[in-house]
């Protein structure tokens, strides 16, 4: 929604999506990397999620910040979503089919 905005409220409306996405994903990413380990490995797993979670905050925009110049905003937005896109697959490879099994 935030490469193809042409008016005010539809960039707010993606704004909107992109806020509740984010707040949920920080607690059900926790949720599912404690699922995975024993309880004795709970201080182990929260650790390395925030570790890794903070690497991408701060390294993801950096990064694609690059690409501005070459794609624009629009090709960057497009591109962050086939990275997320390209994420949820791995999810559900690594961890989804298990759950959903069971």
């Amino acid at each position: 929604m935030m490469a193809h905005a042409s008016s005010s409220w539809v960039l707010l409306a993606a704004g909107l999506i992109l806020g509740m996405g984010f707040g949920n994903f920080q607690s059900a990413g926790q949720a599912v990397s404690l699922s995975l380990v024993s309880k004795s490995r709970f201080a182990q797993a929260t650790t390395t999620f925030f570790i890794f979670f903070d690497l991408g905050i701060g390294l993801g925009p950096y990064l694609f910040g690059f690409m501005i110049p070459a794609a624009g905003y629009d090709g960057m937005y497009q591109t962050l979503a086939f990275v997320v896109l390209g994420a949820v697959l791995l999810y559900y490879v690594l961890h989804g089919r298990r759950v959903a099994a069971a």
